[in-house]
């Protein structure tokens, strides 16, 4: 009986493990076409750029960024349906995910957010360099803040912002 115990232990642990690794996927809107599943989780994904959950919750706004791009490489590639719904249903769920970590974190953000959101309108986005500036300047924002958990100084704020 007891080793009964430990084989049965040794089995369902991994099963188990495994079980609760897989990621949750959220209910696509747009039926069971792969294509209009990219376009809708797309539109999630550029308001969420817009949000700036990229900065607010940028954990899970990457993966489901991740996820977004593996569900356009299986398109591309011609891979089975269900591979490319998985993976929008995937992202669609991390944008979910972001989107509220970002809102429960943008009230302590919030002047830090408008001085983002400026160098974004005026076109940040548009150059590499730029691009790769705002990233160094957002792992600083991150860091400051204890991943917003805590406001800037005002002195914090200032070289930030500049």
């Amino acid at each position: 009986m007891n080793n009964l115990i430990k084989t049965f232990s040794i089995i369902m642990v991994p099963v188990l493990m495994i079980g609760c690794s897989a990621p949750k996927k959220a209910e696509l809107s747009s039926g069971n076409v792969p294509e209009n599943a990219i376009e809708e989780v797309s539109q999630i994904n550029a308001a969420a750029l817009q949000g700036q959950h990229d900065v607010l919750a940028d954990a899970e706004y990457l993966q489901g960024k991740s996820y977004l791009s593996d569900a356009k490489r299986a398109l591309k590639q011609g891979d089975a349906n269900e591979v490319v719904l998985e993976n929008a249903a995937i992202a669609k769920a991390f944008f979910q995910d972001a989107s509220k970590k970002a809102n429960s974190r943008k009230s302590s953000a919030n002047r830090i957010l408008k001085a983002r959101a400026s160098a974004i309108s005026a076109g940040v986005r548009k150059s590499d360099a730029l691009i790769e500036s705002m990233m160094d300047i957002d792992d600083d924002l991150k860091s400051e803040t204890s991943q917003f958990s805590r406001s800037l100084s005002p002195e914090d704020f200032s070289e930030l912002q500049k």
